[in-house]
């Protein structure tokens, strides 16, 4: 199965490259980024960046309620990866929004080479997306279809069954994140509770 991407947006990689210009030369945790001597680094087709407010949760929304919120640029050199460079767009103009390193930077690689190999996979198409909920510190490879979502979360929550790596459909994903939303409650007092059946 090839993993689609969508058109990236114009100009897209002109703004990253600049942005991460400017962040190497600011110094600080990203002056040792990309070693010299690993040879140039590769930037890799972008996929975009959605998430979802809490309340629609609550109320029993998830891959309808996305909103697309920036665009992201997994950055490898030597063939591992070493970065992620965030694109957001504010009033029709992108912007480089950040550099991020870590964990999630690796997982998500390995997420993809897992999709890829995976036979499950093999019968259709999917888009490349990518879903992030920062106040219930989920994040997943979102694999869209016409006729078909499947989650791949990038990390174990073992309090609500969720394993790093593993396909889910939107239902079980939504009933997941409604339970890890009961358990970190990341906005208390403001009605975000799961509604009843």
């Amino acid at each position: 199965m090839p993993l689609t991407h969508r058109d990236s947006p114009e100009n897209g990689l002109e703004v990253l490259k600049q942005g991460v210009s400017e962040a190497l030369q600011g110094g600080g945790i990203f002056a040792s980024t990309f070693a010299p001597a690993a040879g140039a680094p590769e930037v890799l087709a972008p996929h975009p960046v959605y998430t979802v407010a809490g309340r629609d949760i609550a109320e029993g929304r998830l891959l309808d309620a996305a909103r697309l919120i920036a665009w992201r640029y997994l950055i490898m050199q030597n063939d591992e990866p070493v970065a992620v460079g965030i694109l957001a767009e504010e009033e029709g103009r992108l912007h480089f929004s950040g550099l991020n390193q870590g964990r999630l930077v690796e997982r998500s690689v390995e997420g993809i080479a897992a999709v890829v190999t995976a036979d499950a996979f093999h019968e259709k198409d999917y888009e490349l997306r990518y879903l992030e909920i920062r106040p219930l510190y989920f994040a997943a490879l979102w694999l869209h279809a016409d006729d078909d979502d499947m989650l791949i979360p990038l990390e174990d929550h073992e309090h609500c069954n969720i394993e790093a790596h593993a396909p889910y459909d939107e239902a079980t994903i939504l009933e997941m994140l409604q339970a890890h939303m009961e358990f970190h409650n990341p906005l208390p007092g403001q009605g975000l509770k799961r509604q009843p059946e």
